[in-house]
């Protein structure tokens, strides 16, 4: 039986508001002249955080926290799984050897558009476990993080549920990688009645704000003070 769609590498799928290959050539061009500390790979979610490309869901709080510090944003707009396998094995973090590492991608591996079908909670699930070892084959020293899928939209639209159901997977196999832990934050982004809190969130409900990456970061900031 052959691997799952969520663990087969893949390049651009979908369109955003950013050239995707151009983003593939900068980083290229970053990683054969610098080295960084920490590498952070992702979706929009991580994309946006820092302004490369003139969006800065953060309002500056990417520089207030990683100024200086070597820190690589791996985010790619409307990336899945697989589009970070693909970053991973294009020579995009070819020569880098990081402290840490921290990925946030799979939310949009239930998005199904004309691209894509859309994939299940266990196959979103397993796809994350894989990148997980992927990126310890890659990065044999570094210590691999993995955030559990934030909220996303309202309970009753479903989307939010599945990203639950993820983490709960996840919480049964990334603690089985000596290499690797898992830090769910899912719990602090929801609102009393369980729907992504709109304080952290844009008028999406999906891409946080800078309220909300002050959370993410106090989640992780253990880890830029030990290693950074």
């Amino acid at each position: 039986m052959g691997l799952v769609r969520t663990c087969i590498p893949a390049s651009k799928i979908e369109d955003d508001a950013y050239d995707w290959w151009k983003r593939h050539e900068e980083k290229m061009s970053w990683s054969r002249n610098n080295r960084a500390k920490a590498i952070f790979f992702g979706d929009s979610i991580t994309h946006f955080w820092s302004k490369e490309d003139g969006i800065d869901y953060g309002e500056g709080s990417w520089d207030e926290f990683f100024a200086g510090k070597g820190v690589l944003n791996m985010g790619y707009g409307c990336d899945r799984i697989q589009n970070t396998l693909w970053h991973i094995e294009s020579g995009e973090v070819d020569d880098q050897e990081p402290a840490f590492v921290v990925v946030n991608i799979g939310t949009n591996n239930f998005s199904a558009t004309e691209n894509y079908p859309g994939d299940d909670v266990e196959d979103t699930a397993e796809g994350i476990l894989f990148l997980t070892k992927k990126l310890h084959e890659k990065f044999p020293s570094a210590r691999i993080v993995v955030m559990g899928l934030f909220p996303r939209g309202l309970l009753s639209a479903g989307r939010l549920e599945k990203n639950r159901q993820v983490n709960e997977i996840l919480h049964k196999t990334i603690p089985a990688l000596p290499y690797a832990e898992l830090r769910d934050i899912f719990p602090q982004f929801l609102d009393k009645e369980g729907n992504a809190d709109a304080q952290f969130f844009k008028k999406d409900l999906c891409h946080l704000c800078r309220k909300g990456y002050f959370v993410w970061y106090n989640a992780i900031a253990d880890l830029v003070k030990k290693y950074l």
